[in-house]
């Protein structure tokens, strides 16, 4: 009896422990960690509050943004986390502690979810230990503070509580097990759009491997059945947020900064130590994208016990399926994976691999378990208590409030802090990539930059409702056609059933009024995808509703916790191990010796954790001197200096890690944005180039004089750039493209140091490979693989894959010229490979060069076939390498030279230039 009142004690006790040592310092400040997204997350939970006042509980449309002229975006985005804490603002409460009361529930619940997940199988100390693992990772602390991507940080706490209800459902059709599946599994649709597609995909693999190991076709079936009707339920939602995206701009979040392929990881950071130390002085805190030591240690460890210390079939399963899941989810996160990412429909919105970070925690989570409980249980805490340890001292730096900084206070919200919020931070929508700006939206409405006086302002009653005023007709002006200061979509109708069309501007536009001197009252009818989606949903409730009504009337009271202890007594193979008595109070006590540990190095600033940086210098060593950027009568800021993270010597096709150290001078009032470029001055000349919006991941109006602010970079080197020594060059530059002034630079871009770029790998491992296969060799240990040939507005971009064999001797000269199919040469394009910086004797032996060059053809040239003939030269003697072709690839060549047809087409029916033959 004592045993069965202690177990459970134990466990309440180690969750609450859990959420004071790493979710206290979210609440001993006032205010939120101010970040690129937090602030957006509480406009948009203030404008749900705002619309739960005015009788409308789904706000559908966010009427307030884009200058007033609105956007779908909870038509789109979930908004499970606005309502949760619209509600709890709308009794009273603050809007950011508000946010905080959910998010810290959300992660109370995780813990008890993995818990529950884990002790179905597992034992106690497995359990426990799953909970600090999961908990403590490095993912958590850097959505909680650093990204402020609150929505999926929901999603994520609420895996692994999907992952116990569906287990549970698996072994046991209870009631209680079929509202935890179904009740669970939708409120993941709600939190968090793309973490629920991949969330979809991991139960289903799941149920894959419970119906296959336990032979259990029955929870298989129960499994999906629940999974449908939670997709009913939540139809409401995902179904036209899906089907109704044409209406939107969503293609802004497949392509540019957005892109997939711009934010994939090393090896290196997936497996770096995070910092045991932070610095007092810094605005925001650098944390890595790791998968973590402790996670590691764990797959590691799942591995070797599968392999020697376990006999136990279950076990076996258990430990290889969970660590070669959470491999298969790290391999998404490097550039390795990039052919999946480009096959799989809809996995490129996901956008950045980084993001399956903490679902490769989840498999690890099952490896871990079964390299605990091989161990006696007498002794199982050992490696629990182990686990524990290295789980949540590894994440010590980050537990304390000093450094959590700044802070955004925001007891309330009203529509007009969103439109001035807009306006200075330049972040219109609401949303970094305008995903949910309407079809046919002009920018220049939007900002005001073209006059509206034909445009009809609106008074709006609710998201869902508004009423113009139409001006007086005049003899310029025709009465039956309005044009609405607002951004159409089809949603919108009137209540005289008018005609609503996309008018100028992408704006609604009226016609076919009845009464064209009455107000025009205007209100959201809804797409016929949103009500096809809210009649499934009421399907699906009636059918929840009716199923379970039946379920309890058969099955009775009986519950499914019961007859799992009662078969641990009858030699059930698949029942969790026992747990030692001791096993609860010594973990309990450890987590509350790191509680008081915390609190109190805190009360000495930090202690050990903490470096304290004089004003204006850094404690640690840079690279470069400080710097202030800014003209006299503009924002000053200071570059403290620089660090290379990525190390090495990258090659085409890499991404290296570069961290910038800021120090602003005084307030800056305007908003700037931070660039990298990999540069080449003697041309003048910018390779590759990034930009960071938020540097440091706030907005540069907010950063705090006495504050530095850390700017990483991730800089990818194109896949053809020359193997040469660059220029690595930063600056400041504004909205409108006015850069920052330098001291001593006309361009305003700060020369921080050089990087020297490696060649590629050619063979098996080689990244970019020619669309055009034409093989042939050389004399000279030079090797041509072939070459792409690709249209351009500026004239065709030839590109010629080299490898070298062995050591080039001479410096050779590429020659291009242009024949007509008469022969005759038309124009010819000469020069050095690789822009002359890097000449063939100095190539690298069993290397791979692109040398890229845009062709400028003559404009006097006439539409028809042409000739490229391409070959090798000295420019001192004239001497001619002819190439020797491949026995399969004699058709590209002809004395010695490679053959590239060239097709001009007809201005007038095709313009530009054209390519290929």
């Amino acid at each position: 009896m004592l045993v069965r009142i202690l177990f459970p004690l134990s466990l309440f006790l180690y969750i609450a422990l859990s959420a004071v040592l790493l979710v206290g310092p979210f609440w001993q400040q006032a205010g939120i960690p101010l970040s690129a997204d937090v602030e957006l997350h509480l406009h948009r939970s203030a404008a749900v509050q705002r619309a739960f006042e005015q009788g409308v509980y789904w706000p559908r449309w966010f009427p307030t943004v884009y200058n007033g002229l609105g956007a779908p975006t909870f038509h789109h985005y979930s908004p499970g986390l606005y309502w949760l804490v619209g509600a709890i603002h709308w009794a009273g409460i603050r809007l950011d502690l508000a946010l905080k009361v959910v998010l810290t529930a959300a992660f109370v619940l995780s813990g008890l979810g993995v818990y529950a997940w884990l002790r179905r199988t597992f034992s106690l100390e497995a359990g426990l230990a799953g909970v600090s693992l999961f908990l403590a990772q490095t993912y958590i602390f850097r959505e909680i503070y650093l990204y402020g991507d609150y929505p999926q940080f929901l999603a994520i706490l609420l895996l692994p509580v999907c992952l116990w209800a569906f287990t549970a459902l698996h072994w046991h059709s209870g009631v209680r097990n079929w509202i935890a599946a179904v009740v669970s599994l939708a409120g993941l649709v709600f939190s968090h759009n793309l973490t629920t597609m991949v969330g979809a995909g991991v139960l289903g693999l799941y149920w894959v491997m419970l119906a296959a190991g336990h032979r259990k076709l029955d929870g298989l079936l129960r499994c999906v059945a629940a999974a449908l009707l939670a997709a009913l339920l939540s139809a409401a939602f995902w179904l036209p947020a899906l089907a109704d995206v044409q209406h939107v701009r969503i293609d802004n979040l497949q392509r540019g900064f957005f892109h997939f392929s711009n934010h994939f990881l090393k090896l290196h950071d997936l497996f770096a130590v995070p910092p045991l130390y932070l610095d007092s002085r810094a605005g925001n805190q650098p944390i890595p994208h790791d998968f973590g030591i402790a996670p590691s240690l764990a797959v590691a460890a799942g591995l070797v016990t599968a392999f020697f210390f376990t006999s136990r079939k279950t076990f076996r399963v258990w430990s290889m399926a969970g660590s070669l899941f959470a491999l298969a989810m790290l391999t998404l996160t490097v550039s390795a994976s990039a052919q999946f990412w480009e096959t799989i429909p809809g996995l490129d919105l996901i956008q950045y691999p980084y993001r399956f970070l903490p679902i490769a925690t989840l498999g690890a989570l099952p490896a871990a378990a079964v390299a605990i409980d091989v161990w006696p249980t007498a002794r199982r805490w050992c490696p629990a208590l182990v686990l524990v340890l290295t789980s949540t001292l590894l994440s010590f730096p980050f537990l304390f409030p000093a450094h959590i900084s700044p802070l955004v206070s925001a007891p309330n919200l009203t529509a007009e802090d969103t439109r001035m919020y807009e306006r200075t931070s330049g972040v219109w929508g609401m949303s970094g990539g305008n995903e949910f700006l309407p079809q046919g939206a002009d920018w220049d409405m939007i900002t005001e930059r073209i006059p509206g006086s034909n445009v009809t302002s609106l008074t709006w009653r609710s998201p869902h409702e508004a009423l113009a005023i139409p001006p007086k007709p005049s003899l310029s002006t025709q009465a039956e056609q309005i044009l609405l200061r607002l951004h159409f979509h089809p949603a919108w109708s009137t209540r005289d059933r008018a005609v609503l069309t996309r008018g100028a501007s992408g704006l609604v536009q009226v016609t076919g009024r009845r009464e064209p001197t009455e107000p025009i009252e205007i209100y959201w009818e809804g797409t016929g995808w949103q009500h096809w989606g809210e009649r499934l949903s009421l399907l699906g409730l009636v059918a929840s509703l009716a199923g379970l009504s039946i379920l309890a009337f058969r099955r009775g009271r009986r519950s499914g916790w019961r007859q799992r202890r009662e078969s641990r007594h009858r030699g059930d193979p698949f029942a969790a191990p026992h747990s030692s008595p001791l096993a609860p109070g010594a973990l309990v006590t450890c987590l509350l010796a790191l509680v008081v540990a915390r609190f109190v190095l805190d009360r000495f600033d930090g202690g050990p954790f903490l470096l304290h940086s004089p004003p204006g210098e850094l404690a640690f060593e840079v690279e470069g001197q400080p710097t202030t950027l800014g003209a006299p009568a503009d924002s000053h800021i200071t570059l403290l200096g620089w660090n290379l993270i990525s190390g090495g010597m990258p090659q085409p096709g890499d991404t290296v890690v570069v961290r910038l150290y800021w120090q602003p001078r005084g307030s800056i009032n305007k908003e700037l944005h931070s660039f990298l470029h990999l540069y080449t001055p003697s041309l003048q000349r910018s390779w590759a180039v990034t930009q960071n919006h938020f540097p440091g991941h706030t907005h540069v109006t907010k950063w705090d004089e006495g504050k530095y602010y850390v700017d990483t970079f991730r800089l990818t080197i194109p896949v053809d750039a020359p193997p040469i020594t660059y220029s690595l060059v930063a600056g400041m530059v504004s909205p409108a493209g006015e850069r920052l002034k330098v001291p001593g630079a006309e361009d305003g871009m700060q020369r921080l140091g050089l990087l020297t770029v490696a060649p590629s790998q050619t063979g098996f491992l080689q990244q970019e490979r020619a669309e055009i296969l034409a093989r042939a060799a050389t004399t000279d240990g030079l090797r041509l693989q072939g070459y792409d040939l690709m249209p351009d507005p500026g004239g065709p971009i030839l590109r010629l894959f080299w490898e070298t064999d062995d050591v080039v001797g001479g410096d050779w000269t590429t020659y291009i010229h242009l024949h007509d199919f008469q022969g005759e040469l038309v124009a010819q394009f000469d020069g050095p490979a690789l822009a002359g910086f890097n000449p063939t004797s100095q190539w690298q032996t069993r290397a791979l060069y692109i040398d890229r060059r845009q062709l400028n053809l003559p404009p006097e040239l006439r539409p028809g076939r042409y000739l490229f003939r391409i070959g090798l030269y000295d420019f001192n003697s004239g001497e001619r390498l002819p190439f020797r072709p491949d026995s399969d690839d004699q058709d590209n060549f002809d004395n010695g030279q490679l053959l590239v047809p060239l097709t001009i087409p007809d201005r007038k029916s095709n313009p530009g230039t054209g390519a290929g033959g």
